[in-house]
Formats: structure tokens, C-alpha cells, sequence
């Protein structure tokens, strides 16, 4: 039996990325066979330096209309990738007219990216190819004409599939399909049943088999030892019936063990079904676009695709957890069983998307709006806010994705109307500054974000900005790619524009007469040789900056704009320092601390302490709306204060296990004098009905002499950091 392994694009667990979900989420890439093609994939590239080839179809120019014709570096790139989706390439599959996940075929290296796609990449592919039919992207390899003779086919087989019980429940498709000839199939099942294990064999010999398993390393128990994670490693399958699996290596008890194993199944994950929705959407607001609106394919095309966002209802509903106010991160169909993780104590916990700042909060609000859930949906995502210095010197504060990487913070498009608002706005050309602060400062010719390591077939999470990263573990810093790119140029052209003129002597060595490779190892100085369509796809998109324009025509057309305007809707100003309001200091461990107030603020002096906690009660019985605004903070300090703290907590009943949105920041000496500083708060409804203000001062690590006065502290609505 031959192992094929597959890395987890895109499957991070938005909050706390346990180890027993991202196991399950890489080992559910895994899918037997592989495409008919072994040929060697770097011979078929032939670097280009962002000329076309020369047998490049001629079936039109290139037109990109919001591409900036100054900007020749990003016009090359943008039409270097668009070689991608050549025929010659072969990246479409024929019969289900879905891309393949991504360019790499080498079975010695056990990549096989031809055989299988994810659902992120078919939505990405529908989105482009109503921009082309559309006229936002004319190109000589696909006309407009064709663009929707290809959106009839990836359509057709997106409504067959999204009702195949294979490949899909309640209307949700699994989050990866297999390619094989003319079906898609599930991938192999991540996790195996004890209990299927002795239904098989009896309960005498089917523990046994189980207990050898476990003795073979070929499952990793969980939940009590009634379910085991698979582990597909080098010597897994057929061949390897040795060791404590010998006495089971005859025929017959090898193929039956085998079959339950390798069991085909349906792993629906709400993020990748949430990319396709907002997708479809923006495929359908392309061809609602006045020169094509009244074509006949494309009417048709966007009734099919109408239907294809009705259908998903039900799997959207299924995955609310009402309990909870949340969406499940994923549901395994197959054996009913949502995705989730053990607790040290083995109790089984259930993933929820409950963080703010990923690729899915664009996507979370539309599955919001279409299909009317509970702003909870929204409002139970947390987030934190982390400081970053630039060269320059000053220090900004951002929302900070998970893992640090740049598509979490910027997500994979920008459709739902965020540089309309003033607040988003400044947040994202603020995430764009440290982005190219960090390139800059670190001679890199990209952004790092979820790729291709360069360490050999390693794709990984890790790949992001320390400063600004959640997770504490290292980062990889020394693998930028190019895709994030296309969203960044949007926010910002000019400087993206620049950077890629500073780094072309570098990026021009990642292109090929196939696209762009994923990027380039700064520390091997070698580019990066693998290609994924989602990440393709995405610095296409992103360069075109068709999302937020499609996707109105689209929420217009459903009588929904006003309801994403409600969402953005500011808070109010609120005066933290005011006299109604009751402030109240302590420390965890009992030190003494001394505080008051008086008409110049809050005093805060301690002479030995680790940590001092100040508890702002706020009267307001239903809490007070800090969304889509500045926090501003005035203080002295006699000393610096490395580690501030400040959690705003809505203290909803029920709300345990929702993350608590914190900011991050410091406090310098100032000498006497007061100083100020802005933190800008996202427009979200998980800011409205704060009740409670905690600022913590200090650390548990180490004992210091605390003496701050806060003159100032205050929340004013709608208003963005002038630069």
C-alpha cells in the first residue's frame, strides 16, 4: 500500500491549535492513489523572469482595471500567475472542472498535490472565473466566453457533489476531495472506533488487534481508549505487518483491518464551507456586474449558484452550537463526531471557531447575513491586540493573528465591505505597515505567512511575525511567500508596488512559465519550488480587488447591506475615569499596593510588587459598546512598565470557554511629563456590553516598584488613528 502524506493547509484551530485536532486535521489529507502524471515537476518549469513563454495562447491581452498601470512590478506578477491556469499546465481537472490542490507531483517524495483539491481553492477558482466573464480579468488564456462554459462545469459538479453522501452531509462538502477518474471521494479516516475494531474480530480478538495497534504506534488512544487518532507514518499499511501486528498478518485479517482503517470519509470543516459560501457570493455579485448582468449563462449560472448557498443552510444550522453561541470548527459525518480535542484530564472537548482575527472572519459575517444566524456567530469571537515597533520607532497596535501570519490578519480577501469602514481601514493599512516593516527589516521578498517552509516538503502554520503572533512557540521567520501579496495590494499598492521593485531581483527568480512559486528560504537563498492553487488564486484575487464591489452587488441584491452596516455600527463614548464609575486595585498575591483618585485621575504606587490588578465596574446595566473606535490612555510613570494587560469582558452568562479580548501593551517612564497612547478597537459586536475593565500592571515573573498615574481614560467611537 503506498503512504501518501498531505499537509494541512489552512486547518489551524483558530484558538488554542491543540495538537489532537491539528493531528487529526493533517492526517484527514491523506488519500490513496495519485494523478497518472509522475513526471518531474521543476523540468516542466522554465523560469520566465516575468516574460510570458513563448507558446503562451493568444487569446486576448491582459486587462486588469483596478491593477494600477504604473505599477509594473505587480502588473508582471499578477500576469505571470495568471500562467497558472494555461491548459498546458493541465491544473484544472477535466471531468469535475475543479484545480487541483496545487502544482507538485513527486511520488518519491510522497507529494501527490494533482490528486485531491479543498474546497477553498474550487471557491477561489468559481470567484475568478465570474471576475474574467465579467470582464474584471482578461487574459490570453481563458476568454470570457469560456470563463462561463468553465463556471457551467465547476458548478455542475459542485451542486452533484454538495449532495453526494460520499462527499457531503446536510449540504456541507467535505473540506478535501479526492480526484479519481470520474468521482470525488473522501479522504481516509483520521480516527478508528474501538468499537468497530471488535464488531469486526470479536471482542477477544478485536482487542487484541486494538492493544497491538496501539503497541505498532499506528494509533495514538483518545477518549478513554475508544477512539484512536491513525497515524500514517513510513510504515504504515499492507507491508508492514510486523512487530506486534505479526500475529495479524495473514490475508484475510490484513484486508479487514485495512478496510476499517482506510475507511473513505465525509470531515466537514465550517471554515472551508464558510471560504466557498463567500466565494460563490462574490461569483455571483461578478455577474450581477451591468455589461453581463442580463446574458442569458449568466443568469442561469447564478440561479445554480443561488441554490448551491440554499442547500448549505442546513449544515450551517447543524454546526451552530446554541449552548455555546458558536459554530463548531468541523464535524466528522461519517461517525458523527465533531471535531475536537482531549483535555489533560482525557474529557473530550469540541472545537469552536471563537477567534476574531483569521481567515474566516470575513466569511463569518457572511454566513452570518445569508443565512440570518445569531450575532453571536460574531459577537462570542475574541481577539487580543499586540504592540509592534517600527524602525522608525513608533509603536503600533494590531490585531494579532494566531500564528502570526499575514493571512490571518489580513484574511484571504476583503469583500465584506472593510476598507469602506473607517475603523477596518486603518486597522489593515496599520497590519500592512508591520508587514513591510518586518520585510524590510529582515531583507525579505514577501510577507510571511502559511506556506511551504523550504525545509524540505514541510508546509506549516508557524510560518509568521513573532511580535505580533498569539502563539508563543517559535515562529518560522525565514520563509516569506508571495500570495498574501494580492490582499496587501489593495490596502496599500503604492508600498506593496515598492516592495516587490526593491525585492524583483528575487522574485522575479520565483517565476516560471506556470505562475510564481510559493516563495523563497532566506536562509538556503533558495526560492521555494511548490505551488498551491488556493494560494495562486488568492494573490490573483487580491490584486484584482474585485471582492468588496462584487460582494455588495451580491448582499444588495439579498436586501442585506444594511445589516452588514449594523454589524460595523460604532459605539459610544464612554470616560472610564468618570465619577460614577467605581475603580478598585489589588493584587493577586496580596502585596500592598496604595491607590487613589483624585481630579488629576488614578494613583497607582506599590514599592514591591509582581503583579497589581485594576477593576473598572461599569454601572451600565446592559455594559457599554466599545466597537469601531480609540481607546485612548493618558499616564505618568516613574517607572516603565513592560507588561500591560487591559481584558474587556462582556461577562456573558454562559460564557465560559469564550476567549476574553485583551490588549496588550506597556507603560514608559515619562519623567513627569503625561503621555498618551491610541489603541484603535475593531467594529465588531463583540465589543458591545463590556461591563467590565480589568488593566493588570506587571508580571508574576518578577517583583518591581509600581508608581502610575492614569490621567486619562477614555473610548471615543468612529474615530482612526491619523498617521
Amino acid at each position: 500500500m503506498k503512504r501518501i502524506t498531505r499537509c494541512c493547509h489552512r486547518h489551524r484551530h483558530p484558538s488554542m491549535a491543540h495538537l489532537s485536532l491539528l493531528a487529526m486535521a493533517v492526517l484527514a489529507l491523506t488519500f490513496s492513489g495519485c494523478s497518472d502524471s509522475d513526471q518531474d515537476t521543476s523540468s516542466r518549469s522554465k523560469a520566465v523572469a516575468g516574460n510570458r513563454s513563448e507558446d503562451t495562447p493568444t487569446k486576448g491581452s491582459f486587462a486588469f482595471p483596478r491593477v494600477d498601470p504604473k505599477h509594473r512590478r505587480m502588473t508582471a506578477l499578477m500576469e505571470n500567475a495568471f500562467g497558472y491556469m494555461s491548459p498546458d499546465h493541465g491544473m484544472i481537472d477535466p471531468v469535475s472542472g475543479y484545480p487541483v490542490e496545487g502544482w507538485n507531483h513527486d511520488p518519491e517524495r510522497f507529494l501527490f498535490l494533482r490528486s485531491f483539491t479543498q474546497l477553498t481553492a474550487i471557491g477561489q477558482w468559481i470567484e475568478l472565473l465570474g471576475n474574467i466573464a465579467a470582464g474584471n480579468a482578461d487574459n490570453p488564456h481563458i476568454s470570457r466566453d469560456e470563463a462561463l462554459e468553465r463556471l457551467a462545469l465547476a458548478v455542475k459538479s459542485l451542486r452533484h457533489d454538495q449532495h453526494d453522501p460520499k462527499v457531503s452531509a446536510k449540504g456541507l462538502l467535505g473540506n478535501f476531495l479526492g480526484l479519481e477518474e470520474d468521482k470525488r471521494v473522501g479522504p481516509l479516516a483520521s480516527e478508528v472506533a474501538w468499537q468497530d475494531i471488535v464488531d469486526e474480530f470479536g471482542e477477544e480478538k478485536g482487542a487484541a488487534i486494538w492493544q497491538a495497534l496501539k503497541d505498532r504506534k499506528w494509533i495514538n488512544p483518545e477518549t478513554n481508549d475508544k477512539f484512536g487518532v491513525v497515524v500514517r507514518n513510513e510504515e504504515y499499511g499492507l507491508d508492514y505487518f510486523d512487530g506486534a501486528l505479526e500475529p495479524y498478518g495473514d490475508d484475510a485479517t490484513k484486508r479487514q483491518l485495512m478496510e476499517i482503517m482506510d475507511e473513505r470519509v465525509v470531515m466537514v470543516a465550517y471554515g472551508d464551507n464558510a471560504n466557498l459560501s463567500t466565494s460563490v457570493a462574490n461569483a455571483i455579485g461578478a455577474l450581477l456586474a451591468p455589461d453581463i448582468r442580463d446574458n442569458p449563462k449568466a443568469i442561469q449560472l447564478r440561479k445554480e449558484m443561488e441554490q448551491i448557498l440554499d442547500d448549505q443552510q442546513e449544515g450551517y444550522r447543524f454546526l451552530f452550537d446554541e449552548k455555546a453561541g458558536m459554530l463548531c470548527f468541523g464535524w466528522n459525518a461519517s461517525t458523527d463526531r465533531y471535531f475536537g480535542w482531549e483535555d489533560l484530564e482525557g474529557n473530550r472537548i469540541i472545537g469552536h471557531t471563537d477567534y476574531l482575527v483569521n481567515e474566516f472572519r470575513g466569511p463569518n459575517m457572511f454566513v452570518l447575513l445569508r443565512y440570518a444566524m445569531p450575532e453571536a456567530v460574531i459577537a462570542n469571537l475574541g481577539f487580543k491586540i499586540k504592540p509592534y515597533r517600527l524602525q522608525s520607532g513608533k509603536v503600533v497596535h494590531t490585531l494579532a493573528p494566531w500564528e502570526g501570519s499575514a493571512f490571518q490578519a489580513m484574511g484571504l480577501s476583503l469583500g465584506m465591505q472593510e476598507l469602506a469602514d473607517p475603523i477596518w481601514r486603518r486597522m489593515l493599512k496599520d497590519v500592512v505597515d508591520i508587514e513591510l516593516d518586518y520585510a524590510d527589516r529582515h531583507g525579505l521578498p514577501g510577507f510571511l505567512s502559511e506556506s511551504y517552509s523550504g525545509n524540505g516538503t514541510e508546509y506549516t502554520g508557524a510560518v509568521g511575525i513573532p511580535e505580533i503572533a498569539v502563539n508563543p512557540m517559535p515562529r518560522v521567520t525565514d520563509a516569506p511567500s508571495l500570495y498574501t501579496l494580492g490582499v496587501a495590494y489593495t490596502v496599500a499598492p503604492a508600498k506593496v508596488e515598492r516592495l516587490l521593485d526593491e525585492k524583483w531581483d528575487i522574485v522575479s527568480k520565483m517565476m516560471t512559465d506556470h505562475g510564481p512559486w510559493e516563495g523563497f528560504n532566506t536562509t538556503r537563498r533558495q526560492v521555494i519550488e511548490f505551488q498551491t492553487s488556493a494560494h495562486v488564486l488568492s494573490f490573483i484575487l487580491g490584486g484584482l480587488g474585485t471582492a468588496s464591489e462584487n460582494m455588495k452587488r451580491y448582499l444588495d441584491s439579498k436586501e442585506l447591506s444594511e445589516s452588514l452596516k449594523r454589524l460595523y455600527k460604532p459605539g459610544e463614548h464612554v470616560n472610564f475615569l468618570s465619577p460614577e464609575k467605581k475603580l478598585i486595585a489589588w493584587t493577586p498575591d496580596g502585596a500592598s499596593v496604595v491607590s487613589s483618585r483624585n481630579d488629576e485621575g488614578f494613583h497607582l504606587r506599590g514599592d514591591d510588587v509582581a503583579e497589581v490588578g485594576v477593576t473598572i465596574n461599569l454601572p451600565n446595566e446592559k455594559g457599554v459598546n466599545l466597537s469601531g473606535g480609540l481607546l485612548k490612555i493618558r499616564y505618568k510613570a516613574k517607572q516603565p512598565v513592560d507588561k500591560v494587560v487591559i481584558k474587556l469582558d462582556r461577562k456573558t452568562p454562559g460564557s465560559h470557554g469564550l476567549i476574553v479580548s485583551e490588549i496588550f501593551t506597556g507603560f514608559a517612564a515619562t519623567d513627569g511629563r503625561e503621555k498618551e497612547t491610541d489603541i484603535l478597537l475593531p467594529a465588531t459586536p463583540g465589543l458591545a456590553g463590556i461591563k467590565e475593565v480589568l488593566i493588570f500592571c506587571g508580571s508574576t515573573e518578577k517583583r518591581i516598584p509600581v508608581d502610575i498615574s492614569i490621567t486619562g481614560f477614555e473610548f471615543v467611537p468612529g474615530v482612526a488613528k491619523k498617521k
